[in-house]
């Protein structure tokens, strides 16, 4: 116990990515801390997009990935959060269509890409209630 609380600061301190361990079921996402920033990405099939949604009070930050025409939901996405000042906070590939995460209270730009196509949302967060974002892309032609 003692080493994990050494190493844990230390790799914070270096802004590695952690995975956090959580007391919930093992197979589902699990949360994962970037330069202090806590976030989760998933909600693959109904059982986990179950679990993202019931999670969503926990986060500052719900963002959901949706093809326009069909309402099907996208993976796979680059996201970027920038604070006011256009630091970047995070960088992360998201592997399904609901990304969490846990952010100080400011403003804040949310870059998202799918296939090379480049969406942008601003928002505020308050601390007081979770901003839920939706990003929208048009189907892409079947090749």
């Amino acid at each position: 116990m003692r080493l994990q609380t050494l190493v844990v600061p230390i790799a914070f301190g270096l802004g590695l990515v952690l995975p956090i361990k959580a007391a919930d079921d093992l197979s589902m996402p699990q949360p994962v801390v970037q330069d202090r920033i806590t976030y989760l990405t998933g909600g693959i099939g109904k059982e986990e997009a179950d679990y993202m949604n019931a999670l969503v009070k926990r986060y500052d930050l719900a963002v959901y990935f949706v093809e326009q025409k069909t309402g099907k939901f996208l993976a796979d996405i680059d996201v970027v959060i920038e604070d006011r000042k256009g630091e970047i906070l995070l960088a992360s590939m998201v592997s399904g269509p609901i990304f969490l995460a846990k952010l100080p209270v400011g403003r804040y730009k949310i870059t998202a890409i799918e296939s090379g196509r480049e969406k942008e949302r601003y928002t505020r967060i308050t601390g007081k209630s979770a901003v839920r974002l939706v990003f929208h892309w048009p189907s892409q032609p079947e090749t």
